[in-house]
């Protein structure tokens, strides 16, 4: 009867154990993963390194006015959007990345009036000139002019995902070059960077003002998270 006793109590207790939910929890300062039923509630659903989750800093070049619009004078017809991100925690990580990636859209679109005309250099075997290194020395240039491309809608902003690395390797990794070293065994608590080149921005935008979007996707399997953000821009050309 004893013996009964004691494994009746097993079974129960080993119910009670499966029937709880687990959660995954990690623990910053002792580098640890573990299933607990206990983990602290901000915990739970986290799979991004800092209290406050997943999140992203889009920015640009230009200072943002009282209004929180960015005055953005393009360079060449271009101008950078710069963005920022956390690392996803160790179980989400892929060979000791973090897989964080970004896309942007606008509202901001512009047509293609007229074909697009290229500059092209012309050059005769048997006239040109010859450089002291071999090179010929085109005898003059002929203009192409393609109007397949006309009325076109191109939006100013790619739509292609870029991936975030990290900012900082040597602090990161502890490598002695920024660019090279051992491969690290995890991504720790560090920042994440990439870059979208915006354009080109034609002239007939001066003084528009646009909105680029960014949706930026954490890596986790079934746990992934997307984090969305937004810029409010005026065109100064």
């Amino acid at each position: 009867m004893r013996y009964f006793l004691c494994i009746f109590s097993l079974i129960l207790f080993s119910c009670s154990i499966f029937d709880e939910k687990l959660e995954v929890c990690w623990d910053e300062n002792l580098g640890e993963v573990w299933w607990d039923p206990d983990c602290p509630n901000y915990r739970e659903n986290s799979i991004c390194y800092g209290d406050e989750g997943c999140f992203v800093d889009i920015y640009t070049d230009f200072q943002k006015d009282e209004n929180g619009y960015y005055h953005i004078t393009p360079e060449r017809s271009r101008f950078n959007i710069h963005i920022k991100s956390n690392a996803v925690i160790p179980p989400c990580q892929y060979n000791a990345v973090s897989v964080v990636s970004s896309k942007f859209d606008s509202n901001a679109f512009f047509e293609v009036e007229s074909g697009i005309s290229f500059t092209v250099p012309l050059y005769s075997p048997f006239e040109s000139l010859v450089t002291q290194s071999g090179n010929l020395v085109k005898v003059k240039d002929t203009i192409l002019n393609l109007d397949f491309f006309q009325g076109t809608i191109i939006p100013i902003v790619q739509n292609t995902s870029i991936y975030h690395d990290v900012i900082d390797k040597m602090a990161c990794y502890g490598w002695d070059e920024p660019y090279s070293g051992p491969t690290p065994l995890s991504t720790g608590n560090c920042r994440l960077y990439s870059k979208r080149i915006v354009g080109p921005v034609p002239n007939s935008m001066d003084n528009d003002t646009i909105s680029v979007y960014s949706t930026t996707f954490f890596d986790c399997g079934s746990k992934s998270k997307v984090v969305k953000d937004s810029l409010k821009i005026i065109i100064e050309i």
